[in-house]
């Protein structure tokens, strides 16, 4: 509780992680993002137990290769966290490019701290989500699903990974 309380950017960075998977129309190719958290609400005790907390977070992402490379990614989730471990209980986001425009909605979502002798030294995080809506030059993953990953790379930042399922 103590780590996640006083890193709420690491918080942060799994939600936009969570959002990394709006650029992706081709199944056979992978998208690559470098995120940054924007804004963030510290975990808040929930009040029932130790280390429950809540976390809501925004944050942008910047599709730096795949099907919408130069798309930027906008992003608002909620997680759940239990201690070292979160779970996302909503999320969406809308990305934007010159010619082109789409909703997600994520579906699933769930956060790890990686530990390394004793001291955590970072994050993970995966999930699943749905473009709800796309037009233009996105318009191809209308109503597909995808999945995502991401991992920290530093404070308030992350790199993630999308693809069509």
């Amino acid at each position: 509780m103590k780590f996640i309380a006083t890193k709420p950017a690491l918080v942060l960075g799994l939600v936009a992680l969570a959002w990394a998977g709006v650029g992706q129309a081709q199944a056979s190719s992978a998208s690559k993002y470098s995120c940054m958290s924007t804004g963030s609400m510290a975990p808040e005790p929930v009040g029932d137990r130790e280390g429950h907390l809540l976390a809501v977070n925004t944050g942008t992402c910047h599709a730096e290769s795949g099907t919408f490379e130069g798309a930027i990614i906008t992003q608002n989730t909620i997680w759940e966290v239990d201690k070292a471990a979160a779970t996302m209980t909503s999320g969406n986001g809308v990305f934007r490019r010159p010619g082109g425009v789409g909703v997600y909605q994520l579906t699933s979502g769930t956060r790890s701290l990686v530990v390394q002798d004793g001291k955590v030294v970072g994050w993970t995080t995966s999930g699943k989500g749905l473009y709800t809506m796309a037009a233009g030059n996105m318009s191809t993953v209308a109503g597909k699903t995808f999945s995502f990953t991401a991992k920290g790379t530093g404070f308030g930042r992350y790199s993630m990974e999308s693809s069509l399922d």
